[in-house]
């Protein structure tokens, strides 16, 4: 039960307008610790004690009168010793002065009565605007936690962005620097280069085998090559004045433009190499040619 209702039930207790079930109910809040209720109870106590006072006088009824006489004639008159021994009767004050403390015990208990209720109104006040205040921060709370998240995945969002970002940068300087690369090797007088070409079933095919010993760089190039299933792989070999044949790296072409850019893996004994060619073979290589070969080109 709430403050309020617990508190009209006080001034209800207080009046002795309540029953056994109402004091229950008050007796168990109070024993809760509440210190507004406790106060509440005091005030309306001391105001209650204080309203008999500001009743009108009730003067005694006829019977009540003779009964009053009746007892005081038949009472036993005191002796000498009692009379001289009994404490001698105070002086009686005059009538105004006796009814200044009624007046202002009267007065006393209706501001009392009247602080406790302006109390009581300031402390329901006081609760509603507590409430707002809490409902208002529980707003605020639910608030910043939605803003909290948004930022948490717009956060989350930029770093992917800016590692997606990166990774590409990455591929762009290594793009630009073997493309500086193949530029110097290109405009460099120790370049050396050979034709490479096609055989049935790839007549159409056809290449270009460049390397420069001084930089000691190898590029090949190939054309009119179709793109491969993912079984499937090229493989270039490097074959001796002897026939011996060496792998020398694998690639697939552009689905696009069925050609590529390959860098073969040279021999440490290059010099001995007569022959550059190319096989189709399962996807991974062979260490030996199992297929035909499709793109040779001499380079003795």
């Amino acid at each position: 039960m709430q403050c309020d209702e617990v508190q009209e039930l006080i001034y209800l207790e207080a009046a002795g307008a309540e029953d056994a079930a109402a004091r229950s109910v008050i007796r168990d809040h109070l024993a809760k610790g509440c210190v507004i209720c406790q106060a509440a109870l005091a005030e309306a106590t001391a105001a209650a004690a204080q309203l008999p006072l500001n009743l009108p006088p009730c003067p005694p009824s006829e019977s009540v009168k003779k009964e009053l006489m009746r007892r005081i004639k038949t009472a036993t008159p005191l002796s000498q010793s009692e009379r001289t021994s009994a404490t001698p009767e105070p002086k009686r004050m005059p009538r105004k002065l006796l009814l200044w403390p009624l007046v202002i015990s009267t007065s006393l208990a209706a501001a009392m009565f009247l602080v406790a209720i302006l109390s009581l109104q300031a402390n329901e006040n006081l609760s509603r605007e507590h409430l707002k205040d809490l409902t208002a921060l529980a707003s605020l709370q639910k608030s910043f936690l939605r803003d909290t998240a948004r930022l948490s995945q717009l956060s989350h969002q930029m770093h992917d962005a800016v590692a997606m970002e990166k990774r590409k940068i990455l591929s762009l300087e290594t793009k630009l620097a073997a493309a500086e690369s193949l530029k110097a090797m290109i405009g460099s007088p120790a370049l050396e280069m050979a034709s490479l070409h096609g055989s049935s079933p790839m007549r159409t095919a056809w290449g270009r085998v460049m390397w420069n010993d001084k930089m000691k760089m190898w590029k090949l190039c190939v054309f009119n090559m179709p793109h491969l299933p993912n079984s499937k792989t090229y493989e270039v070999w490097m074959i001796t004045s002897g026939g011996k044949k060496m792998p020398a790296g694998l690639f697939n072409t552009d689905y696009k433009t069925q050609s590529a850019l390959v860098t073969p893996a040279v021999p440490p004994n290059k010099h001995e190499m007569a022959e550059i060619a190319v096989t189709i073979e399962p996807a991974g290589g062979s260490p030996q040619p199992t297929g035909a070969i499709l793109l040779a080109g001499h380079i003795g």
